[in-house]
């Protein structure tokens, strides 16, 4: 059994029969300090038992599935609404993402979010409900005293729309570090230079780093921890013509601090598509075309070619599949499975960045 200090994420497939067992699951010990629930579901959210259960889980996913006809009646809309009000009343969330695999139309569920207060200018899919005593609730107010983003947001606005800052009093106020307020944004860091085509991998943008917390693992290896820092940075705009983010990554030892590992290259995206392309030079001789799509805020590479010099001491590697997901404005994660010619897929490495520039 998982100690409850090792058990962080639990996902969880909840259908009209098993609703009824899911209390008593939710109330067990060993999920009182889990940091992150995804759920499928069939059934509308507000006929789960899962307001009580969320104050304090910091972070949760809903994914609707199923071709239900209840779905386009407009009791189904307000009942989901009323489930989204109450989880911003309610909860400690920092991050909350509800999807719906076969579609509610955007617009029906607008109509119940359509208070003046709510909407953002110039945004007409995106709503804004401040929480009491949350940074987002008193923008206004603060942003005299300290110079950065209020909202969590800005960067996904300004990626998208870089005039956003001039034409949007809003985000003007609300978006001071990322509209350029706080001081000179280092070129390479500046969102509002990002190409058009690149906007899908906006969220990559910065310097992140982990003094300490990576971790190795393969049969092949002792288990070790370690740190790194990666850089994804906009080009100079002489080079913006060939529309890709420059990428790098150290990775050294926590007891020597000497070099482990080091890689350089390109994330390209297809254009008017969102799949994404990982280029790599890397210091143990090998090279490699990672490829795969961007979700939201999460990218899932799967190696499509590989080279390697003919005296790399390294095992052939047969496949990889490497993931990045922005947990949060100030907080990356990276975990990469692989398969040599030895060993199946499995778990290599795993780690957590924060974001220290810009």
């Amino acid at each position: 059994m998982l100690d409850r200090e090792t058990l962080e994420e639990v996902s969880l497939h909840i259908t009209r029969e098993s609703v009824e067992k899911l209390d008593e699951f939710l109330s067990s010990e060993h999920l009182k300090g889990i940091k992150m629930l995804n759920i499928t579901t069939d059934l509308c959210p507000s006929e789960l038992p899962l307001i009580n259960f969320f104050q304090n889980l910091p972070r949760l996913t809903i994914g609707l599935e199923g071709k239900h006809v209840e779905r386009r009646h407009a009791n189904f809309i307000k009942k989901l609404a009323d489930f989204i009000k109450n989880l911003l009343n309610s909860t400690q969330l920092q991050f909350c993402h509800l999807s719906e695999r076969y579609t509610v139309k955007m617009e029906r569920i607008m109509t119940e979010f359509q208070s003046r207060e709510t909407m953002v200018p110039g945004f007409p899919n995106i709503r804004r409900f401040p929480i009491p005593g949350s940074n987002a609730s008193s923008a206004t107010n603060d942003a005299a005293d300290s110079c950065r983003d209020f909202d969590n947001n800005c960067r996904d606005w300004i990626t998208v729309n870089p005039n956003a800052c001039d034409s949007t009093e809003y985000i003007k106020k609300s978006c001071l570090k990322s509209c350029g307020q706080c001081g000179d944004v280092d070129p390479k860091y500046d969102l509002r230079r990002l190409s058009q085509e690149l906007t899908p991998i906006g969220f990559l943008v910065g310097k992140w780093r982990s003094e300490h917390g990576g971790k190795a693992i393969f049969p092949t290896i002792p288990k070790f921890t370690f740190g790194e820092e990666i850089e994804i940075s906009i080009p100079d705009d002489a080079m913006q013509s060939a529309h890709a983010l420059n990428y790098t990554a150290f990775a050294w030892s926590i007891n020597d601090k000497d070099e482990l590992h080091s890689e350089y290259g390109y994330i390209s995206v297809k254009p008017n598509t969102k799949e994404v392309a990982l280029t790599t030079v890397m210091n143990n001789g090998f090279v490699t075309v990672e490829e795969g799509p961007v979700n939201g805020n999460q990218i899932r590479f799967r190696l499509k070619d590989i080279g390697r010099i003919s005296f790399s001491r390294d095992l052939p590697v047969h496949d990889l599949v490497r993931e990045w997901t922005l947990l949060d404005r100030s907080t990356l994660q990276a975990r990469l499975n692989m398969e040599t010619l030895t060993h199946g897929m499995q778990e290599h490495t795993f780690i957590r960045y924060n974001k220290i520039e810009p």
